[in-house]
């Protein structure tokens, strides 16, 4: 299986990040884009199941807010303060290195 797969909700915040953020486009289809975040998980050192069992928990308006506002804003900061360690640093990575 896959793993953006096993992963649905890593899945669900990986393209919140990539559609705020204009990661798929005319010429990178969703589907390049998963292929990209496979290969990103596959390459995980960290546990990332707590992050996707925390991200399970989280309503559509809260992956956004996570994923989506800035640094600065509180109510991602309070989120991501109960959010398992590693999490921001995750989400950044897939910024950084799928998008």
């Amino acid at each position: 299986m896959k793993a953006h797969k096993r992963y649905p909700s890593i899945t669900k915040a990986a393209l919140e990040i990539a559609r705020d953020n204009g990661c798929i486009f005319r010429d990178r289809s969703e589907r390049s884009f998963l292929r990209s975040l496979d290969e990103f998980l596959e390459r995980q050192e960290i546990d990332v199941r707590p992050i996707s069992d925390w991200l399970d928990t989280l309503s559509d308006r809260r992956i956004q807010i996570v994923c989506s506002s800035g640094p600065d804003d509180p109510e991602q900061q309070e989120l991501l303060a109960l959010s398992p360690p590693f999490t921001d640093n995750f989400l950044d990575d897939i910024f950084n290195e799928v998008c």
